[in-house]
């Protein structure tokens, strides 16, 4: 698990992983890759949800008090995560970065913890794509999260609407917005 925590933490990649942990190569690659199967098939993407506009307006709380930032109900970004390329799937995996890889999209809250997690879609496809086609992305085009109505920032009457945050490959959508 440090190894997994490691990648995702640091950013690194599994070869410099492999080496400072002192473990081959594809030994590396299998723990990342077998520990983010575990983790979709096990608590899925609809367990992580925040369920109710209560529980977004807590998650938008956390994000005013450790970031300054109002009406954050998520963070979302996308990571791929380095394969050896799968017998005849010719580029599928291959992505823009020049190599195999699987896409992990996930959305966290303030305090770094998964509120929802996409993973193994084929590394050529952008993140946008993989947003779109997730549960977690379907919900957002189809506005069916529960996310609270606009509320006043913090000693304003200024209202603004609960978003996302993520970089600019992510189109503007109602509930999101590309990083301030």
């Amino acid at each position: 698990m440090v190894v997994y925590f490691s990648y995702l933490a640091l950013g690194n990649s599994l070869p410099s992983l492999a080496n400072y942990w002192q473990i081959g190569k594809s030994t590396a690659y299998d723990i990342v890759q077998e520990t983010c199967r575990v983790i979709s098939n096990t608590i899925g993407a609809t367990y992580l949800l925040p369920s109710n506009q209560q529980e977004y307006r807590e998650i938008a709380d956390k994000f005013w008090q450790r970031w300054n930032l109002p009406n954050c109900v998520g963070a979302l970004d996308g990571k791929h995560i380095r394969i050896q390329c799968p017998a005849n799937t010719g580029s599928q995996f291959f992505n823009y970065k020049q190599y195999f890889s699987i896409v992990l999209m996930a959305t966290c809250d303030a305090n770094y913890c998964f509120t929802s997690i996409h993973i193994g879609d084929y590394g050529s496809l952008s993140d946008s794509s993989v947003f779109s086609a997730t549960e977690f992305g379907q919900a957002v085009e189809n506005d069916t999260l529960n996310i609270p109505p606009p509320s006043p920032l913090p000693g304003t009457n200024i209202m603004m609407p609960y978003f996302f945050v993520g970089d600019e490959i992510f189109p503007l959508r109602q509930f999101d917005a590309p990083i301030l």
